[in-house]
């Protein structure tokens, strides 16, 4: 079989390029691929702006007439510029008998499409019922899918993961109790406002106040959001940093690094409100690592974190409940013992990069027990 993949791949890593990169892999080990970048649509400039984008319309054509790919599997844009190009590759596979796999990452598809003109909207839905299969993140993302009808019945959950590298290189979880140790907080993600980085930061310099032994590790590189652009976002961190002695900002983690960072810390925070947040691979391979939840009360969110099980589920913007959740646990460390040991648990049976790949090998396959 020949499969056309369409989407983007590191770099820049984020969970969607990364999940992203993992699909290719794991069909290039069974099918003939060939994958078309997307990333080439971030480009600043007149010539990014006009060049690069024909070179994306050039390959798919290559393909389509030369390739004659028998599926396609493509990640699905949820801005105007980038749906031009899904549905250009939807019209022109229209007639092809590929068959044909979106794999929706973000969480405001919906959101998307109720903001668009009428007009286009009537043919962006019409175009979409040609895609044969959705893939979510979660059972929550399928409902509000099966809602439209060019959806309903052709949408299933496939988990996100964690990277096998804990369990290929036997990096395990190296927490010591808190006190007199400080008890080490973490956050790692993109850095920006809707991330809830500067909540954090805030919720850190609280907890100093109270005189609560901790570090707070901030990990992750600027992206934009409706605040303030990536590189704003990085400066204001380390302007309201430098004076806290307990706040270090180790800039972009990845691989073996990031879960030894993850192993020797205890909370793990991400109190978004991002616009497209869905289920972060952040989330999981924290909780794989043992580590306390701390999350918002935020579109998918909750379906990952249950509030006291795994966690803490806090309101948005909301620094106070963040500093709650962390004396909580600060102040029981029994508590933190049975969350811990729930968490890495869950994840390795529920969340592992094995069970991702071969839910993604059984898409283009005659096994329908995903």
């Amino acid at each position: 079989m020949k499969i056309l993949t369409v989407g983007s791949l590191p770099p820049p890593i984020d969970g969607q390029s990364l999940a992203f990169n993992i699909a290719v892999k794991s069909l290039s080990s069974k099918y003939i691929v060939k994958n078309v970048e997307t990333n080439i649509f971030r480009g600043k400039g007149v010539i990014s702006i006009f060049f690069l984008p024909l070179i994306y319309i050039f390959r798919i054509i290559y393909c389509r007439i030369i390739f004659k790919p028998d599926a396609i599997y493509f990640v699905c844009s949820r801005t105007v510029l980038g749906s031009l190009r899904d549905l250009f590759l939807l019209l022109l596979f229209r007639a092809s008998p590929a068959f044909i796999v979106n794999h929706i990452h973000g969480s405001n598809l919906i959101e998307f499409i109720e903001n668009l003109p009428l007009f286009y909207k009537k043919i962006f839905l019409i175009i979409y019922t040609r895609i044969n299969k959705n893939v979510v993140l979660s059972s929550l993302m399928k409902n509000q899918l099966d809602d439209y009808e060019q959806f309903k019945g052709k949408t299933l959950v496939i988990n996100n993961f964690y990277e096998d590298i804990p369990d290929k290189i036997k990096i395990k979880d190296n927490k010591n109790l808190f006190n007199p140790f400080p008890l080490n907080l973490v956050y790692l993600s993109g850095i920006c406002s809707s991330k809830g980085v500067f909540d954090v930061i805030k919720a850190s310099k609280y907890l100093s106040i109270k005189n609560v032994n901790h570090t707070l590790h901030i990990a992750g590189k600027g992206i934009d959001d409706e605040f303030l652009n990536a590189k704003e976002a990085e400066s204001k961190v380390i302007s309201l940093i430098q004076k806290s002695k307990e706040i270090k900002y180790l800039n972009l983690v990845t691989g073996v690094e990031k879960y030894n960072l993850l192993g020797k810390c205890h909370v793990f925070l991400l109190p978004s409100y991002y616009n497209s947040e869905a289920i972060p691979l952040s989330i999981i391979e924290a909780m794989r690592m043992g580590c306390v939840i701390i999350t918002s009360n935020y579109k998918f969110l909750p379906s990952l974190v249950k509030h006291n099980v795994n966690g803490y589920i806090v309101q948005i913007k909301n620094v106070d409940e963040i500093v709650e959740a962390i004396l909580d646990i600060y102040n029981n460390p029994s508590k933190f013992k049975r969350i811990s040991n729930f968490n890495k648990n869950y994840a390795m049976k529920n969340y592992s990069e094995e069970s991702f790949k071969q839910n993604i090998i059984k898409l283009f396959s005659n096994d329908n027990s995903i």
